[in-house]
């Protein structure tokens, strides 16, 4: 399956609840990745997401976000990974930072529907609480 055409089936795999399968097809990709890395992390982290190991995800994600800012896939990147720290570490304050980056990433390359999909998962966090700020 050529790289492209390939992360286009996992992203149908994962859609159709396939995940061992798509899985197995990320790890397939890991020896000759796509030129689209940053698209490939993003996928390879939905999928470990789907199967249930969120921390391999977050790391998956993050790298997709910081090591591949100019990639589309960058914003989306973030806001799963908050997701992440919002779910799986009860860091709603780690989560809201990661949302406001998407939220200024989406602006800045005019993805609306990123932008709306940050401000939503923001708008459903618990208030920060006092001396969040202290945290980072």
């Amino acid at each position: 399956m050529s790289n492209g055409r390939g992360l286009t089936a996992i992203e149908s795999m994962l859609g159709s609840g396939r995940t061992v399968e798509a899985l197995a097809a990320c790890e397939r990709l890991e020896a000759d990745p796509p030129g689209a890395l940053g698209r490939y992390l993003l996928v390879y982290g939905q999928t470990l997401r789907a199967i249930g190991r969120p921390r391999d995800a977050a790391v998956m994600l993050a790298r997709s976000a910081l090591l591949h800012r100019n990639e589309p896939a960058a914003a989306v990147a973030l806001i799963e990974t908050a997701e992440i720290h919002r779910d799986e570490f009860n860091r709603p304050d780690i989560a809201r930072r990661l949302l406001e980056e998407a939220v200024a990433l989406g602006r800045e390359r005019g993805q609306d529907d990123v932008v709306r999909r940050a401000q939503e998962t923001i708008d459903r966090l618990p208030p920060p609480a006092a001396g969040d700020h202290e945290r980072r």
